[in-house]
């Protein structure tokens, strides 16, 4: 893999202690006028280089991004699997507010109501908008992708193939409207389940001993996971040990394919006048909290999750603040100089401008039910339908793997406080989802 020298040598992010009056995003030049997004699926904040805690180095290139631009290095998503949280990301909303939330297939799930997307808003300030998307919870029939002309990606999975069909479809829209903004947006699915990178990134994988699934089907990934609590320790550590290698597999080839992507960009001349946003929709359990895969809970492994800004004329720095994925919309909207609404659609914020003890939400009625969590300053509070409370010092313990719920706990009544009326919008959107209130609360 080749880094383009340019891109890691010559720029150094500065640290930058946040103030509610400073934007986060500040040009040095004009600020961009076309717009490229890069969604990534299922993959988790700990895994790339810059966040890592375990040493292993399995995405250099991203994080060689990442020191460019503006990294938001305390990012949270607003959902923990690809169809809640596409949606509120892109809505700039939590979708309770509006009375909808995103069910599984199972739950008979319902398309969005129209609602002024990110794609829609840029359409109606003269953008053309294009989608590549190989998921099927980003589509038209959910009504998640208006504004977007018709998705050009159906039965593209690899990385690098979806950005092909992304720029030839770019490339079209162009040769009719040469002279109009666009707004280019990629998600990539990789490294979803099934976890099956390419022969060169099984390295690790060669060295185990045979299980008996075949995890190159997601079908069967999904029931060896859920075969988990029946397995000896010894067959659920080596089916954890399998499941790993085969994830870590799949991060080290995106990586290598977003290199070749950034190469093809950069080559075309398609960042010299492009804001540049790429994200994460959620991340990956591997048993934390019992389960494996996401749509589960909402605790670092699944919830925390990366985004990234980037122009020529952008000052490089990581941004420590609080921010949130609702907070995508009003950032690029700012960017762009466009106007951001003040009509209470928009609730988040342009990055540098919340207060840094803001309330941060997320959402999920899914696999587990409902559930809801607030997160303010270092701590953080996950509330489950069954009615079970979790309070995380996220100071202390980054991945939320100690529980530190007392009802004593003053923090508790506190976040709970603020939490509750989310859990009563989230019920009422999910009426199926029967609610155990916490005794007391």
């Amino acid at each position: 893999m080749m880094l383009l020298p340019w891109l890691v040598g010559c720029v150094h992010p500065t640290d930058i202690d946040p103030e509610p009056s400073d934007r986060a995003l500040v040009f040095t030049g004009e600020r961009p006028r076309n717009v490229l997004m890069i969604s990534i699926d299922t993959l988790r904040r700990d895994h790339v280089d810059r966040y890592a805690t375990d040493g292993v180095t399995r995405m250099p290139f991203l994080s060689s991004l990442l020191q460019t631009g503006v990294a938001l290095d305390d990012h949270q998503q607003c959902g923990d699997w690809t169809f809640h949280s596409m949606t509120c990301t892109l809505l700039g909303r939590q979708t309770e507010e509006i009375g909808w939330v995103a069910r599984p297939t199972g739950a008979d799930p319902t398309p969005l109501p129209d609602q002024p997307m990110l794609a829609f808003r840029l359409d109606q300030a003269g953008y053309q908008s294009l989608l590549a998307s190989t998921t099927g919870w980003l589509q038209d029939s959910w009504n998640n992708t208006r504004g977007y002309q018709p998705d050009l990606a159906h039965g593209v999975v690899q990385a690098t193939e979806v950005m092909d069909v992304a720029l030839e479809g770019l490339s079209a829209a162009l040769d009719t409207a040469p002279t109009k903004p666009w707004f280019l947006h990629a998600h990539l699915v990789e490294p979803h389940a099934a976890y099956d990178p390419p022969e060169t990134y099984r390295e690790e994988l060669h060295a185990l001993p045979p299980i008996p699934w075949d995890l190159d089907d997601h079908v069967e990934q999904y029931a060896a996971a859920d075969s988990w609590p029946d397995l000896t320790p010894e067959m659920q550590d080596l089916l954890d040990r399998h499941l790993q290698a085969r994830y870590d597999g799949e991060c080290r080839w995106l990586d290598d394919q977003l290199a070749v992507i950034w190469q093809r960009l950069e080559s075309g001349g398609l960042l010299d006048d492009t804001l540049v946003v790429l994200y994460t929709d959620h991340g990956e359990a591997f048993w934390e909290h019992g389960v494996q895969s996401h749509a589960h809970f909402l605790q670092a492994e699944e919830n925390d999750a990366i985004l990234w800004f980037w122009s020529r004329t952008m000052e490089a720095r990581a941004w420590s603040g609080p921010t949130t994925a609702i907070d995508l919309v009003p950032t690029v909207l700012d960017a762009l100089g466009l106007p951001v609404p003040d009509d209470g659609t928009l609730p988040g914020s342009v990055v540098g401008l919340a207060a840094p003890d803001r309330a941060r939400f997320s959402s999920t009625a899914c696999r587990e039910g409902g559930l809801a969590a607030v997160t303010v300053e270092g701590d953080k509070l996950q509330f489950r339908f069954d009615g079970t409370l979790q309070l995380y010092d996220r100071d202390l313990d980054r991945q939320e793997l100690v529980d530190r719920y007392d009802p004593e706990d003053p923090r508790v009544s506190e976040l709970w406080e603020l939490l509750r009326p989310r859990v009563e919008l989230l019920s009422a959107a999910a009426p199926d989802l029967p609610v155990t209130w916490p005794a007391g609360n």
